[in-house]
């Protein structure tokens, strides 16, 4: 999931460093076409106008996949790593648990031990209260554990089912984000098509116009 998180940093950086190369590349198409004379100047300036607008779909379009894509992937993997760290108190709570039982189980044998012992009553004594306070430590052990585990359980559960929801959002709504920011760099070129193809007929009237001049310059000479 990191990995993702990484990747998705990476692609929203790479789309900025995209809106900032169309930038420069419309400011110099612009400057050209301020350099040139005629359509070929129009032609160079409206081609400036439209890199210009495609940087600014692609500067938008960076901005929305990091509100919608790499923020919350963000948030999905800090949610990821409490988890993860819940996870790991209620391990912790559970082998001290299990180490209060060890702990019981060897002063009761213990005891028995000193029980059966001729002249060892001080020492059972002693051995006695010491596995009444590992009890009661063991009592605590498991109340505590069972404490965190409910409460532990209980969130792990409910991140399983509100995060999958929220990633499949995120998911679709990246696709959706995608699509439409496709459609609408594909639309700017689109735009921009016929107002070159104008520019150029403008420009080149066709073969019927420069042959039509031939014509008459021959019509001339003939009639000289």
């Amino acid at each position: 999931m990191r990995n993702v998180q990484q990747q998705a940093s990476l692609l929203v950086k790479k789309n900025k460093e995209m809106a900032q190369g169309l930038f420069e590349f419309g400011l110099a198409f612009n400057v050209l076409g301020q350099s040139e004379a005629d359509d070929l100047g129009h032609a160079l300036t409206k081609m400036g106008v439209a890199a210009d607008e495609l940087s600014g779909v692609s500067m938008k379009h960076s901005q929305m996949e990091m509100m919608r894509f790499e923020e919350p992937l963000k948030d999905y993997l800090k949610t990821i790593h409490a988890v993860k760290l819940a996870l790991q108190r209620r391990h912790e709570k559970r082998l001290t648990y299990t180490t209060c039982l060890a702990e019981v189980n060897a002063k009761r044998t213990n005891l028995q031990k000193l029980r059966m012992t001729p002249g060892a009553e001080a020492k059972a004594y002693g051995a006695e209260m010491s596995l009444k306070r590992g009890e009661a430590a063991a009592d605590g052990a498991r109340d505590s554990f069972a404490t965190v585990s409910q409460r532990v359980l209980r969130e792990v559960d409910r991140f399983k089912r509100e995060k999958g929801d929220e990633m499949r959002r995120v998911v679709l709504d990246y696709v959706t984000l995608q699509i439409d920011y496709n459609r609408r760099m594909e639309q700017v070129w689109a735009d921009l098509l016929p107002k070159l193809e104008a520019i150029q007929t403008s420009t080149y009237p066709g073969g019927d116009g420069v042959g039509d001049g031939g014509g008459g310059d021959a019509a001339v000479g003939g009639g000289g």
